[in-house]
């Protein structure tokens, strides 16, 4: 079995996974991620600043 055979059989399991998934939940996911994915990017944006203003 080939390394694209392989990503392929994981990202068709995946989308028949995410079919199955209530539309609340989708919702709920897509929440939690943006509010971890803000908090990374919070995090990045306060640290270049620090590093601009140390120069």
């Amino acid at each position: 079995m080939s390394i694209g055979a392989i990503f392929k059989t994981i990202a068709v399991f995946l989308m028949q996974f995410w079919s199955k998934i209530p539309p609340e939940a989708k919702d709920k996911i897509f929440e939690e991620i943006l509010k971890q994915l803000e908090k990374i990017l919070r995090a990045f944006y306060k640290k270049f600043k620090d590093k601009q203003s140390s120069k």
